[in-house]
């Protein structure tokens, strides 16, 4: 039988009551028997009977746990307090909204069996299998032109460096000074790693724009994006390390 590789979940939850069900029956069904536990981050600001849902859920499936977000707002808050708590092996992280199909993950756990000495798997939009829904031209075409940069710019060759959908191993998630108070921490938890010489791979991911509700990733976003961008490559270019110890 194969050996369970100890994940931790991490699940940010801004009020998405009508998905919720369906991410962690996904995750169940993809990855159960590599799964630790699944820890909700919850807003403060969720709407409607997000807290009511979750413990709800938290009777249905013994390994889900939630509590409310206490740096707020911002989703790079949310995932650095799941990362404290996490107690596994490796550590998923994702969002909860919709838009991530949790086939990837399943992919991913798959990958770091096959290669042990993986440290992080992303889920990549741009490998061949992979694929965007909901993007406009232009978005599309920018983000393909940045892909390619970060490509050059860190030698790596993977083709995704900025959606947050990975499996960490838990020695990076914890050992690193992570300041990402946004939507950057998507960006963070991948160059990051690299920087810190982490053994990279990627599996391909179907990204489709949320079903319901409004995204909270806003155009200002992409400005923690790109000062993300030039804190690593800096990083990069004097040898500096920000990380492991």
């Amino acid at each position: 039988m194969e050996k369970s590789l100890g994940i931790s979940v991490i699940l940010p939850i801004f009020s998405e009551e009508e998905v919720l069900y369906g991410v962690l029956e996904s995750l169940d069904k993809n990855i159960g028997g590599h799964m630790l536990e699944v820890i909700g981050i919850v807003s403060p600001k969720s709407a409607g009977k997000t807290f009511e849902i979750c413990a709800e859920l938290s009777k249905k499936y013994g390994y889900f746990s939630y509590e409310k977000q206490e740096v707020n707002p911002g989703l790079g808050n949310a995932v650095r307090q799941g990362m404290k708590k996490a107690r596994g092996n490796y550590v998923l992280l994702m969002d909860s909204d919709g838009e991530m199909e949790a086939g990837s993950a399943k992919l991913m756990a798959e990958k770091i069996v096959q290669n042990p000495g993986l440290d992080l798997v992303v889920a990549s939009r741009w490998k061949n299998g992979g694929s965007f829904e909901g993007y406009g031209l232009v978005k599309y075409w920018l983000n393909f032109a940045y892909q390619r940069v970060c490509r050059l710019i860190f030698s790596q060759k993977i083709s995704d460096f900025t959606l947050g959908y990975k499996i960490m191993r838990a020695e990076f998630a914890h050992g690193i000074k992570w300041e990402g108070a946004m939507h950057e921490i998507a960006h963070e938890t991948t160059l990051a790693p690299i920087i810190c010489g982490a053994a990279v791979d990627e599996v391909p991911t179907k990204w489709a724009a949320r079903a319901s509700g409004s995204s909270k990733n806003s155009i200002g976003n992409n400005f923690g994006y790109l000062a993300v961008f030039f804190r690593m490559a800096w990083l990069k270019l004097t040898g500096a390390k920000r990380c492991m110890g």
